[in-house]
């Protein structure tokens, strides 16, 4: 009977964890968003002093933050659209290799177990206007001017640089969960359309398409969110040049604000900011796919 009560009662064998979890969480959210009203600095000796929503107002004159804010649709938005395009096309070839399927899903989990730390290291030095070797075949190939590089000088390709970083490390992870979605595709299905006349691309809107909507959906959604905390690279290969702030994205701003000018207070409005924009482009997205999560 005590047995029968028990498993009637599932939730109580997680409330423990849920507890922990929720004040790891919780807790820093709400010191979050009280500094976020408030003026303090980690090097002031006085305490923090409420200033309502100056913080907030503060963006509308920023120009460091603007331009933040217009690097990080660029770099999300392109990411996020080379990434998904490459690998459903990339999928879509590998899914009629099934002979070397796992061969080539073992490669794709080499770029995704390496830490971005290190992944930025390596493009560092490839990068390099001296030594670097990218910037010794790009020249070499007439890509390149002798005055230009990728990540130095007047930084025209400073932002294209830490994108190609990121559709190289994660691109490999798009790829790997479009070919679990292909794999569930009903063959039949594909068989009952030739058999009617239909061409390649009409399976694939009419089949293809629509039984990987979900998937799509959920890459996509995981991948945004993603970019959106993505810093590690503009830190190590950039540190958010050149030439001024060509790659300072808006969590590479905040961090700067709170960790290397010690506005903690503008920084939490910061994070607030780039937390409900995340949260709104995700219900966005949701909403316009029409799918039920």
């Amino acid at each position: 009977m005590k047995n029968l009560e028990i498993t009637e009662k599932p939730y109580i064998f997680i409330l423990p964890a849920a507890v922990i979890i929720g004040l790891i969480t919780m807790v820093p959210f709400v010191f979050l968003i009280y500094y976020s009203f408030h003026d303090y600095a980690l090097t002031g000796f006085y305490p923090a002093h409420f200033i309502g929503v100056e913080n907030y107002i503060r963006f509308f004159t920023d120009s460091s933050f603007l331009n933040a804010a217009k690097l990080t649709a660029v770099y999300i938005g392109t990411s996020l659209g080379v990434e998904s395009v490459l690998g459903f096309f990339l999928a879509c070839l590998l899914s009629r290799r099934e002979r070397f399927l796992g061969i080539f899903r073992t490669i794709f989990i080499i770029p995704m177990a390496v830490s971005p730390a290190i992944i930025s290291l390596i493009f560092r030095f490839l990068y390099n206007s001296e030594y670097g070797v990218l910037t010794y075949y790009a020249r070499a190939l007439g890509l390149l001017s002798t005055r230009q590089a990728f990540i130095a000088g007047r930084g025209e390709l400073a932002m294209f640089s830490i994108i190609l970083v990121d559709v190289w490390q994660w691109t490999p992870f798009v790829i790997i969960l479009f070919l679990a979605g292909l794999s569930q595709v009903p063959k039949n299905l594909y068989e009952a359309a030739m058999t009617d006349g239909a061409s390649t691309m009409q399976r694939f809107w009419a089949i293809t398409l629509p039984i990987m909507k979900p998937i799509i959906v959920i890459v996509l959604l995981l991948r945004l969110l993603d970019l959106f905390r993505q810093v590690e690279y503009v830190y190590i290969i950039t540190y958010g040049g050149p030439a001024g702030e060509k790659t300072t994205i808006l969590s590479f701003l905040i961090y700067l604000v709170s960790f290397k000018y010690f506005d903690i207070g503008y920084g939490a409005a910061m994070s607030i900011i780039l937390l409900l924009v995340a949260l709104s482009t995700c219900s966005m997205f949701i909403k316009f796919s029409k799918l039920e999560i």
